[in-house]
This record gives structure tokens, sequence and C-alpha cells, in this order.
């Protein structure tokens, strides 16, 4: 008996696993957009394995005869992260690339991601194509008619344990001023596209104004504050403790105006009645607890607007770039206040990253 109670558990744990991790599939499937093929994969995967898929392999592949000179680098960060996530990521894997003398095309088109919409953004299905340009001129047509290619591991900390760097993600990169000055050249390789620039110049300008004296402060709410849904992620400033501290700054340095940059619409609410007219902020839609489940990832929730994915990461790159107008930033660590340190190591604004020590 104690035999056949041992194998029954057994296979009751073997098929409840798969129905799990079938449902949290499913789930994503709803909440993100995967081609059928993705699907049929994804679940398939679930269903021998009983998890979710692994990281894909760095693997040398040959697509055809076309450019047998060149050794091709396909970045596949699958699924990826959040916007400055992936966009800080990607500089890492484009200094691998560099020493390693690959040339780099980025693909969000053929692999899932939260920014990736069903249907072409601006003329293209390549999600990164969206707002940002490629490092090189290669098309991923020509590049999957190659004959050396190589498609990347999707765990940029594989190419990043390869590099002459310090720190991957930790507040004390805001010191190693050598790493923040490569990252920010490295920034040049993948610039705002056209329609991208164009969106933050003039959404910056009308709120902006040619304003100075201007506090800038970055505050995450949402998953971010969640210790459960943020683990090894820095625990951001409260807004109560932002509160403070934006007056202290603005009484002990004159400031005229605070820009304030975050996604939680409570947030916002609590500095308008603080600050009045004396706060500037760009005008999007923001979470809010009323109409959001704050205790699930933001990232596969969304606004109810067609194409939300790429104007949420539009909105998002554009609310950060406000902060690089300002004569002062401050902020905990996040990936969009990394993006704001490799991009002052050039541009020397006031920046103080507040270290709160990770969410444990």
């Amino acid at each position: 008996m104690k035999v056949i109670k041992f194998l029954s558990n057994k296979i009751y744990l073997i098929f409840y696993s798969r129905i799990i991790e079938t449902k949290k599939n499913i789930d994503l499937f709803n909440r993100l957009f995967f081609k059928t093929s993705e699907k049929l994969r994804r679940l398939t995967y679930s269903i021998i394995y009983a998890e979710q898929p692994k990281f894909l392999e760095h693997e040398k592949k040959s697509f055809g005869s076309l450019n047998p000179d060149l050794t091709f680098f396909v970045i596949r960060l699958t699924l990826g992260g959040g916007i400055f996530s992936n966009y800080n990521n990607v500089l890492y894997l484009l200094k691998y690339a560099e020493d390693n003398n690959l040339i780099s095309v980025i693909d969000y088109k053929n692999y899932p991601n939260y920014q990736r919409e069903p249907k072409a953004i601006n003329g293209t299905k390549n999600s990164w194509d969206y707002f940002h340009n490629q490092p090189s001129d290669y098309s991923l047509a020509e590049v999957y008619k190659s004959k050396n290619v190589i498609l990347s591991n999707n765990r940029s900390q594989y190419y990043f344990n390869k590099l002459d760097f310090k720190y991957f993600f930790d507040a004390k990169v805001a010191v190693e001023k050598k790493q923040l000055e490569e990252m920010n050249r490295l920034t040049k390789k993948i610039s705002y596209n056209k329609t991208t620039n164009n969106f933050i110049r003039n959404k910056l300008d009308e709120i902006f104004n040619e304003k100075k004296d201007v506090l800038g402060v970055f505050l995450r709410g949402t998953d971010y504050a969640n210790k459960k849904l943020a683990l090894d992620h820095y625990v951001p400033l409260g807004v109560e403790e932002s509160l403070e501290l934006t007056k202290e700054y603005v009484e002990k340095n004159n400031y005229k105006y605070i820009y304030l940059s975050t996604e939680q619409l409570e947030y916002l609410e609590l500095f308008k009645r603080e600050f009045g007219e004396r706060l500037i902020y760009l005008d999007r839609p923001r979470w809010n607890a009323k109409d959001f489940d704050l205790d699930e990832h933001i990232l596969e929730q969304r606004f109810d607007r067609k194409n939300d994915r790429y104007y949420t990461g539009l909105e998002y790159i554009t609310d950060t770039e406000g902060l690089l107008r300002c004569d002062h930033i401050v902020g905990s660590l996040t990936n969009a206040f990394y993006y704001i340190l490799i991009r002052n190591s050039e541009l020397k604004k006031k920046v103080e990253l507040i270290d709160k020590g990770l969410h444990g």
C-alpha cells in the first residue's frame, strides 16, 4: 500500500505541476503578444519539463551564403524586461560584440517581449525599431540569409561576465566613471529614431518651455515598491520621504520648479497638492490602486488603448528624458536611473543616487 500511495502521489505531482505551468503560460498569452508558433513551443516545453522555457543558448548558425567574410551577432533578450532594462542590457552585448569583431543586429521581432505589438508600428514589426536605431546598417532579412551568424544567449549576465566592467546592476556603479563613460559611448550606436526624437522634443519643449532652476525627482512606485515582486531590486524612495526631501532641496537651493517622473497616479496627485503650478510633469496615463492590481507586475498589465505597449514605452522614455533637462536629479536605482547615470557621464548634471539597499 505504501508503494502504491507513493507512486500515486508522484503521478499527481507530475500532472499538477504541468497543469500549473500551463495555466501560467495561458495567463501570459492573455497579457502579451505571442505568435501561434511561440505559444505552441512554450506550452510543449512546459508540458514536458513542468517549467517555463529556460534561457536561450549562445549559438553559431549558418542561414545562407551571404556575407561570408562577416560574422553577425543577433541580440535576442526574450522576454527581457522594461524598456530601460532591455536598453542597458543591450549595451553590454554591444560591448561584447565590439570586443569580438561581431556586427550586431537586434531582433525583437522573432522573439516575444513586453513591448512587441501584434501589428507593425511605424512600418516595422521589430519592437526595438519602434524606438531606436539599429547598431548597424544590416537588416534582419539579410542577416538571416548570411553564412556566419551568432544567436545570443538571452541572459545578458553571460556577456557581462566577459567584459572589463565592475558592476552589472549595483548602486556602486554611480562612481565608476570609466564604465559609465564607455556605456555612454555605446548609446550613440543605438540612438533614438526620428519618430521617437520628435515625440520627446515636442512633449518636453511644451512642458519645460525654457524653464530654469528645475529639480528633477525620480519616484518609482507600483510593483517596484512591492517587496514580493521586486526581490533583488533596489528599494525606491517612499512618496512621503520623497516629498520631504524635495521640500528640503527646494528650500536649500531655491529651485523654482520641480519635475516629477513617476508612473503612479497617487504619487503625482500628492506632489500636485504640495507644489501646485511649480510642478512640471508629463501628461500620460498612470497606474493607480483603483483600476490596476499593484500586487501584479505592471509590465503584464495595460491601459485600454490601441498599441498600448508601444505608447507606454514611448511615454516612459520621454518621462525619463525629462529628468536630463533638470539642473539637479535625485532618485533611487532602477534601470531608468541607471540610464540617467550613463548619459550624465557626458552631460555633467548634478545627479544624486539615494541608495536604500535591496529588497530582501
